[in-house]
């Protein structure tokens, strides 16, 4: 290839920018290949963390405002009163850190 460089007599000029275009591909190809294995790594390292501070104190408020509320609703004989159930059942098994 160093012979075909600066258009010297006896040279193909398909030979060279073939070459340079399958060298310019490769390296795309090394370049994708790096980047997605980097990618990869990072989506894993994501998955793999765990949240070191957990939020409980405001779980047991909304646990308490959530039993406070269907407390009312069963007083008050508000017809949809087992809307609550689904943000008071999930409030207290965050806050008691089952989930």
């Amino acid at each position: 290839m160093d012979h075909c460089i600066n258009g010297r007599t006896g040279c193909r000029s398909g030979i060279f920018s073939r070459s340079e275009k399958e060298v310019k591909l490769i390296s795309y190809f090394k370049m994708a290949s790096l980047f997605l294995q980097r990618l990869w790594q990072l989506k894993q390292n994501f998955y793999d963390m765990e949240q070191t501070k957990k939020y409980k104190g405001l779980w047991w408020l909304i646990f308490f405002a959530s039993t406070a509320a269907l407390i009312f609703a069963i007083y008050s004989h508000w017809p949809w009163l087992t809307l609550i159930l689904p943000f008071q059942t999930t409030a207290f098994v965050k806050a008691m850190d089952i989930m």
